[in-house]
């Protein structure tokens, strides 16, 4: 069941990575990436705490906020108006960019495998004791 969640968990955030590496190859957003987006992170209020929800939200108001300012300059003749949203577009971008080095820092105590594999594999008994416990192999070689 833990192996199960851990699973879930990383699939939300590889999709998050994913939609956050495609937007920074292409400069934009496409209505399906969004949707795919939307689709991928489906389930994360059932797996994660605020902290992660409110990101994941976060970042897909920025990608839906892109993707307009995409529409609207495709049809914005050149002059003020295209300017503040060239503008406009490079402040959305740079924030969904500043996102990806945020991605694994943000997902970490969710994912650290470590600790899944030791709740799962502490159901079965060890023989003898631990290397950090007394007596076991470390404080040998140091006597």
């Amino acid at each position: 069941m833990k192996l199960d969640l851990f699973e879930k968990r990383f699939a939300v955030f590889a999709a998050v990575r994913r939609f956050l590496s495609a937007i920074a190859a292409e400069g934009k957003v496409q209505m399906e990436q969004l949707f795919e987006y939307r689709r991928s992170v489906a389930e994360a209020s059932f797996l994660f705490e605020s902290d992660i929800t409110t990101f994941i939200e976060e970042i897909d108001n920025h990608a839906r906020r892109l993707w307009v300012v995409k529409e609207k300059d495709s049809v914005t003749p050149l002059g003020d108006e295209k300017v503040r949203l060239a503008d406009e577009w490079g402040k959305e971008m740079m924030w969904l960019m500043e996102q990806l080095p945020e991605l694994k820092p943000k997902f970490a105590p969710y994912l650290k495998f470590a600790v899944w594999r030791r709740g799962f594999f502490s159901r079965a008994p060890r023989a003898g004791p631990r290397p950090q416990e007394k007596g076991g192999p470390v404080d040998q070689q140091d006597a």
